[in-house]
């Protein structure tokens, strides 16, 4: 079978494992050669049911060197509970005004003694949070796009999240 490298969205990904979990085996189709925007998805329960979806994949490629974007050392690193960070973090999101400039939509989280502290200024309201972290160092602040932040913790399906960090300007 060919190997083909395919970029699907996040959302899509995790929408589509749900729809499919009660499959015993899925297959996955892919497209062989050509350009193409669809990916598809096929699978059968124990009971014989056929459930099949397809979606459109993103119109760009993954960069070869990604793991060069990555810092190889992180000085400071948290571990924090998952599921709580992610329901923190759609709560700081919802004062955002989502219509405004995407400079403006950020997250700021903070790291000291043993806390992670979300905070999200709207143009009406703000939002604060406050997490147990076991931590090494601290970060005084730090900004993140909630929804790219959401959907990577989305993805993990961990109970325990580690956080790395070199500088508050550096990825994370």
């Amino acid at each position: 079978a060919p190997n083909n490298a395919v970029l699907v969205p996040a959302g899509r990904i995790t929408d589509i494992s749900k729809g499919l979990a009660d499959c015993e085996e899925v297959h996955i189709f892919a497209p062989a050669s050509g350009p193409t925007s669809l990916v598809g998805f096929s699978g059968k329960t124990k009971s014989g049911v056929v459930r099949s979806i397809a979606t459109n994949l993103l119109n760009a490629s993954f960069p070869d060197s990604y793991r060069g974007l990555l810092p190889a050392e992180s000085p400071t690193t948290a571990y924090v509970n998952t599921a709580e960070l992610l329901g923190a973090l759609k709560r700081v999101r919802l004062v955002l005004d989502q219509s405004s400039s995407t400079s403006k939509a950020f997250v700021a989280l903070a790291i000291k003694n043993g806390e992670l502290l979300l905070n999200a200024h709207g143009m009406h309201a703000e939002a604060n949070e406050v997490l147990s972290a076991d931590n090494v160092g601290e970060i005084d602040r730090m900004q993140f796009n909630p929804s790219y932040f959401i959907d990577g913790l989305s993805a993990l399906g961990t109970p325990t999240v580690r956080l790395g960090f070199t500088l508050t300007s550096k990825p994370v």
